[in-house]
Protein backbone atom coordinates (compact mmCIF):
# COMPACT_ATOMS: atom_id res chain seq x y z
CA UNK A 1 0.00 0.00 0.00
CA UNK A 2 1.13 3.52 -0.72
CA UNK A 3 -0.80 6.50 0.57
CA UNK A 4 -0.42 10.13 1.59
CA UNK A 5 -1.62 11.64 4.82
CA UNK A 6 -5.06 13.11 4.24
CA UNK A 7 -4.45 16.11 6.47
CA UNK A 8 -0.85 17.24 7.03
CA UNK A 9 -0.35 18.53 10.57
CA UNK A 10 1.87 21.11 12.22
CA UNK A 11 5.01 21.98 10.21
CA UNK A 12 4.11 19.43 7.49
CA UNK A 13 1.56 21.95 6.19
CA UNK A 14 4.38 24.25 5.05
CA UNK A 15 5.62 21.57 2.62
CA UNK A 16 2.82 19.15 1.75
CA UNK A 17 -0.74 19.74 0.64
CA UNK A 18 -3.88 17.76 1.30
CA UNK A 19 -3.98 14.08 0.35
CA UNK A 20 -6.25 12.78 -2.41
CA UNK A 21 -9.35 10.65 -2.06
CA UNK A 22 -7.32 7.59 -3.14
CA UNK A 23 -5.55 7.82 0.22
CA UNK A 24 -8.83 6.99 1.93
CA UNK A 25 -8.34 3.41 0.70
CA UNK A 26 -6.01 2.67 3.56
CA UNK A 27 -6.72 -1.00 4.23
CA UNK A 28 -5.17 -3.83 2.20
CA UNK A 29 -5.78 -7.57 2.11
CA UNK A 30 -2.75 -9.62 3.08
CA UNK A 31 -2.23 -13.35 3.66
CA UNK A 32 -2.56 -12.59 7.38
CA UNK A 33 -5.55 -10.24 7.73
CA UNK A 34 -6.77 -6.86 6.50
CA UNK A 35 -4.12 -4.32 7.51
CA UNK A 36 -4.53 -0.56 7.70
CA UNK A 37 -2.30 2.30 8.77
CA UNK A 38 -2.61 5.87 9.94
CA UNK A 39 0.14 8.30 10.82
CA UNK A 40 0.55 10.74 13.69
CA UNK A 41 -2.40 13.09 14.27
CA UNK A 42 -4.53 11.20 11.70
CA UNK A 43 -5.40 8.93 14.63
CA UNK A 44 -7.32 11.80 16.21
CA UNK A 45 -9.58 12.29 13.17
CA UNK A 46 -12.77 10.25 13.75
CA UNK A 47 -13.86 10.08 10.11
CA UNK A 48 -10.51 8.63 9.00
CA UNK A 49 -10.78 5.94 11.68
CA UNK A 50 -14.39 5.25 10.68
CA UNK A 51 -13.31 4.96 7.04
CA UNK A 52 -10.87 2.21 8.02
CA UNK A 53 -13.46 0.44 10.12
CA UNK A 54 -15.76 0.44 7.08
CA UNK A 55 -13.00 -1.24 5.07
CA UNK A 56 -12.84 -4.04 7.64
CA UNK A 57 -9.43 -3.32 9.18
CA UNK A 58 -8.30 -6.18 11.44
CA UNK A 59 -4.72 -5.09 12.16
CA UNK A 60 -3.93 -1.41 12.45
CA UNK A 61 -0.41 0.00 12.23
CA UNK A 62 -0.36 3.11 14.39
CA UNK A 63 2.66 5.17 13.33
CA UNK A 64 3.63 8.00 15.66
CA UNK A 65 6.44 10.56 15.77
CA UNK A 66 9.16 10.30 18.40
CA UNK A 67 7.68 9.32 21.78
CA UNK A 68 8.62 11.56 24.69
CA UNK A 69 6.81 12.79 27.75
CA UNK A 70 5.59 16.39 27.82
CA UNK A 71 6.49 18.30 30.95
CA UNK A 72 3.86 20.38 32.77
CA UNK A 73 3.95 23.97 31.51
CA UNK A 74 5.69 22.93 28.29
CA UNK A 75 4.76 24.51 24.95
CA UNK A 76 4.44 20.98 23.52
CA UNK A 77 0.91 19.60 23.54
CA UNK A 78 -0.16 16.52 25.48
CA UNK A 79 -1.67 15.02 22.30
CA UNK A 80 1.86 14.44 20.97
CA UNK A 81 3.14 12.71 24.10
CA UNK A 82 3.87 9.01 24.40
CA UNK A 83 1.10 8.65 27.00
CA UNK A 84 -1.50 10.15 24.66
CA UNK A 85 -0.27 8.09 21.69
CA UNK A 86 -0.45 4.84 23.62
CA UNK A 87 -3.87 5.64 25.07
CA UNK A 88 -5.20 6.60 21.63
CA UNK A 89 -3.78 3.42 20.09
CA UNK A 90 -5.41 1.27 22.77
CA UNK A 91 -8.71 3.08 22.34
CA UNK A 92 -8.61 2.51 18.57
CA UNK A 93 -8.05 -1.19 19.16
CA UNK A 94 -11.17 -1.27 21.32
CA UNK A 95 -13.22 1.05 19.11
CA UNK A 96 -12.34 -0.73 15.87
CA UNK A 97 -12.16 -4.25 17.31
CA UNK A 98 -8.71 -4.64 15.74
CA UNK A 99 -5.20 -5.50 16.84
CA UNK A 100 -2.92 -2.47 16.95
CA UNK A 101 0.81 -2.39 16.26
CA UNK A 102 2.30 0.79 17.71
CA UNK A 103 5.47 2.08 16.11
CA UNK A 104 7.43 5.28 16.38
CA UNK A 105 10.17 6.89 14.37
CA UNK A 106 13.79 5.87 14.86
CA UNK A 107 16.13 8.72 15.74
CA UNK A 108 19.91 8.59 16.05
CA UNK A 109 21.34 9.53 19.43
CA UNK A 110 23.11 12.61 18.05
CA UNK A 111 19.77 13.83 16.66
CA UNK A 112 18.17 13.50 20.09
CA UNK A 113 20.75 15.95 21.39
CA UNK A 114 20.04 18.32 18.50
CA UNK A 115 16.30 18.07 19.13
CA UNK A 116 16.82 18.71 22.84
CA UNK A 117 14.89 15.65 23.98
CA UNK A 118 17.62 13.39 25.42
CA UNK A 119 16.21 13.74 28.92
CA UNK A 120 12.60 13.18 27.78
CA UNK A 121 12.89 10.01 25.70
CA UNK A 122 11.31 7.10 27.50
CA UNK A 123 11.88 3.44 26.92
CA UNK A 124 8.29 2.31 26.54
CA UNK A 125 7.11 -1.27 26.63
CA UNK A 126 3.62 -1.75 25.30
Amino acid sequence: MHRRKIKPTHVERTIWGEGQASSLRSVVDTPFEKIGALCCFEHYQPLLRYCQYGQGVQIRVAAWPLFFEVEKGSVATFQGSSTAGLLASRFMGIEGQAFVIVCTQVVKEENLVEMGVTDKVSSLVV
